[in-house]
């Protein structure tokens, strides 16, 4: 009851002639407390995670993002920005600000001969998979099917393939960045070169990115191995490849094994 009216009081403080403005020239979807949608729509993964946003702006469209970021100026709103919502800490929610929900921008792009993929921010790392795998490409991603591209990747992005290909951040080429003052920047190598060496590792902290470029992984086969560590016991070993499964020597991490049993225990392994 108390976050009822606490969400109805804030909500009659929002400016009404703005949230008219701003619902009539939006692509996407404006959802407010009281709406039907709204308890889901504020959910995030984390669900120990209890904010309560008084607008939710679910961006159809590069302008609906603008509109979004102007109108939570006009009424001084925390913003908090939302890919797939998969963020443990909950930074996809905010109490009493605005979501900008990029969920509904889905475009992906594939350039094969230029090895290069263009995503919008709402894109989810099983769509991208999917999508680039048509091609016999890859970009280093999680394991997790359901994370937000844009998030992850402008974190940093640690997947199985890093070892041999980087982090995610490192496949960024290029990104469309909306600023504070509703600039929209491109910024890669050559472009605003400052901001696009942030954005990678960062780059929730610099503005909205409705778009990334990555270089994508030319390759038809690849095999993770993952060693399960148990103190003083033998150490299991599992494999999860593509077409390498029935052929891959399970063997070949015996002395690795023997040896690991011996490792100080705090040791740690990357």
């Amino acid at each position: 009851m108390a976050v009822k009216q606490y969400l109805r009081g804030a909500s009659n403080q929002l400016g009404q002639a703005a949230l008219r403005k701003l619902s009539n020239s939006f692509t996407g979807e404006i959802i407010l407390p009281g709406d039907l949608r709204y308890l889901n729509a504020r959910k995030v993964w984390n669900r120990a995670v209890k904010k309560f946003p008084i607008v939710i702006a679910r961006c159809a469209t590069r302008e609906d993002v603008k509109r979004a970021i102007e109108f939570a100026h006009h009424d001084d709103l925390t913003i908090a920005i939302r890919g797939g919502g998969h963020s443990f800490a909950g930074h996809g929610v905010c109490d009493g600000g605005m979501v900008i929900d990029l969920s509904l921008m889905k475009r992906v792009s594939i350039v094969p001969r230029a090895a290069l993929v263009q995503i919008d921010a709402g894109v989810l790392a099983h769509e991208l998979d999917y999508s680039t795998q048509a091609f016999d490409l890859a970009v280093p991603l999680g394991s997790c099917p359901t994370v937000g591209v844009a998030g992850y990747a402008l974190g940093g992005g640690e997947s199985a393939l890093t070892p041999k290909f980087g982090y995610a951040c490192d496949s960024i080429r290029q990104v469309e960045i909306f600023t504070a003052d509703c600039q929209m920047l491109i910024a890669n190598k050559n472009q605003h070169e400052d901001l696009f060496w942030a954005v990678r590792g960062a780059g929730a902290n610099f503005g909205v990115v409705v778009s990334l470029t990555f270089l994508v992984i030319r390759s038809r086969r690849f095999c993770r191995a993952i060693l399960n560590i148990q103190s003083g016991r033998r150490l299991g070993c599992s494999l999860s490849s593509r077409n390498m499964r029935p052929a891959f020597p399970m063997n070949c991490f015996s002395p690795w094994q023997s040896y690991l049993i011996r490792v100080n225990e705090c040791s740690t392994l990357a």
